[in-house]
């Protein structure tokens, strides 16, 4: 009976290393999943944040392609009044009248040094009373505007692929 008694204390001893090495493992396990956790939690606010700029980024270039269409429209709009005068001085020219430019008087008759639609074209080109002037400058900023959206665009896109990646090694 005693050497029954001594084996069944040799397994509940056994049992309970058993139960202790379970225990042990069992914390072990539960660090391991709570630094998952952290680190889950950790992607998600990283990833959450890189939406945030992402949208930012995506609005940037929204608004950015607003103003460059903008830019095209004014642009085409003083392209067309400007053809459209270049017509009527190739018509007035082409009917040997005297030109004269309505907005200041000064006159080009046929057969004058200083005559054709070349002149009057010259001549718009510096009449501070011509609207025209007015869109020729206006045409001139909008595509100097044009040109420094595009190098903007073209730099800001650069930005704002790069600016994740520096912000993630953060």
């Amino acid at each position: 009976m005693t050497e029954l008694l001594a084996l069944l204390e040799l397994q509940v001893a056994a049992k309970d290393a058993h139960i202790s090495t379970l225990q042990d493992r069992l914390e072990e396990a539960r660090a391991v999943h709570e630094a998952d956790d952290r680190t889950i939690t950790a992607l998600a606010l990283e990833l959450a944040a890189l939406q945030v700029l992402l949208q930012e980024r995506d609005a940037t270039i929204a608004s950015r392609d607003d103003a460059i269409h903008l830019a095209n429209n004014q642009t085409q709009e003083a392209w067309i009044e400007r053809d459209a005068a270049r017509a009527w001085v190739r018509r007035m020219h082409a009917e040997h009248q005297t030109l004269t430019c309505v907005y200041c008087g000064q006159a080009y008759p046929p057969g004058t040094p200083a005559s054709g639609s070349a002149v009057l074209t010259a001549h718009i080109a510096v009449c501070e009373k011509h609207p025209l002037r007015a869109m020729t400058v206006r045409m001139e900023q909008a595509q100097q505007q044009l040109e420094a959206l595009r190098t903007a665009l073209r730099d800001g896109v650069a930005d704002g692929i790069a600016a994740p990646a520096s912000q993630v090694n953060e």
